[in-house]
């Protein structure tokens, strides 16, 4: 008896075994756990809608924009200075920079494009596989483009060149999608380390695995469950940064958590959680003139508020995200047509950076530093993306 016949079997049991009115509320089966709701009717509608959109050059706005707030934190290190100089912390009292703001809305458009993913997956394992597709082969080849870096640009050092012991915990760090460190590099720069911004892919992978739960509990034949715990977060997220900033910092209280990084989960998920809703609230959400006007002009208010900003940005940034990302724009909806270099960018900025960094640190300022690092960064990118993402993305899973 094959593994699909055993499913159904269980499956049939299971639904004759419940009482009729009580089956949305028990926990899907074996058969709902391996293939996911694609007839749910809350998103058959959405699952198929046109690709014309402008996720890709979100994408890759955003990505820019964590190169861009790097620049400042690379020349002048995290620090007042920092805060004064860099455009968004400037403006917000050092509450908020444009590389927070860039992770919070990759995480979000992550989260709209992510369910999605499952729900057209025609099983957890094609799920899984395309996630670990788009997430580990990459991964694994900008931590080893890090550890070259490191030692061809610590040449005549001792430490150039990492022990065995060393150089398996790097692997095994690596493939357990923690941040891309090596001791000691660039350890003369203002902001030391070698690929601080991996730090999100860890937290990125647990959301995937995240949807991938929720939908074997069956959360999406109800979308508003999943709204009402993507508000809680957004509660929780507040309480956190508001009222205790240390509150759910996971080395004290909040040991126990399985995630992520130091307490920035509840940040991280809420704005995967709101992404996910608005895919399942899609065909309810306008984005009149006004609504867009008013979200923009609510923020840049909060701005000036001592916690105003904090507030306000997971419903309005998310809002003005969603409202530019789906609003058709002449061009823009065809911009990654030559390819998705986002996670790229991402991926490859900061050791550029601090080789720069490490070499010119005296005639360097941030913008320059952006004009010289940008261009380079775009071309790793575009290489990762021709080279090593797409190939693996373009293998059959199912």
């Amino acid at each position: 008896m094959t593994t699909q016949a055993i499913s159904s079997s269980i499956d049939e049991q299971a639904d004759s075994s419940v009482p009729e009115g009580m089956q949305s509320l028990a926990l899907p089966s074996l058969q709902s756990a391996w293939r996911p709701e694609t007839r749910s009717p809350a998103v058959g509608a959405v699952a198929d809608r046109s690709r014309q959109n402008n996720f890709d050059f979100l994408r890759f706005l955003l990505a820019s924009l964590v190169v861009y707030s790097h620049c400042f934190l690379l020349c002048l290190g995290h620090n007042a200075v920092y805060d004064r100089s860099e455009p968004l912390s400037r403006l917000t009292g050092g509450k908020l920079s444009f590389g927070e703001i860039a992770v919070d809305g990759f995480f979000a458009i992550s989260g709209f494009l992510v369910v999605q993913s499952w729900l057209r997956s025609g099983s957890l394992r094609t799920y899984l596989l395309k996630r670990v597709a788009r997430i580990y082969p990459a991964f694994l080849v900008s931590a080893a483009f890090s550890l070259l870096v490191v030692c061809f640009t610590s040449i005549g050092s001792s430490r150039a060149w990492p022990l065995p012991v060393g150089l398996a915990q790097y692997a095994g760090s690596t493939l357990a999608l923690h941040t891309i460190a090596i001791p000691s590099a660039f350890a003369s720069n203002p902001s030391p380390g070698v690929n601080g911004p991996t730090w999100t892919i860890l937290p990125e992978f647990v959301c995937y695995l995240t949807v991938a739960l929720l939908g074997w509990l069956g959360m999406y034949r109800r979308p508003s469950l999943l709204l009402v715990t993507g508000c809680a977060f957004v509660g929780l997220f507040q309480v956190q940064r508001i009222l205790n900033p240390s509150f759910m910092d996971v080395k004290a209280e909040m040991s126990w958590l399985p995630i992520l990084y130091k307490g920035e989960w509840p940040r991280l998920l809420s704005f995967f959680l709101l992404g996910m809703c608005v895919h399942f609230y899609r065909d309810r959400i306008r984005f009149p003139r006004p609504a867009v006007l008013s979200a923009m002009a609510l923020l840049a208010g909060a701005a000036i508020l001592r916690h105003g900003i904090l507030l306000v940005l997971p419903a309005c940034g998310v809002y003005l995200l969603f409202a530019f990302a789906l609003t058709p724009i002449a061009r823009l909806d065809r911009w990654g047509r030559h390819g998705d270099f986002s996670y790229g960018i991402y991926l490859y900025s900061y050791p550029v950076q601090q080789i720069l960094v490490a070499w010119w640190r005296p005639y360097l300022t941030p913008h320059l530093m952006f004009l010289l690092a940008f261009p380079v960064t775009c071309m790793l990118a575009c290489a990762s993306w021709h080279w090593i993402e797409r190939p693996f993305l373009q293998r059959k899973h199912g």
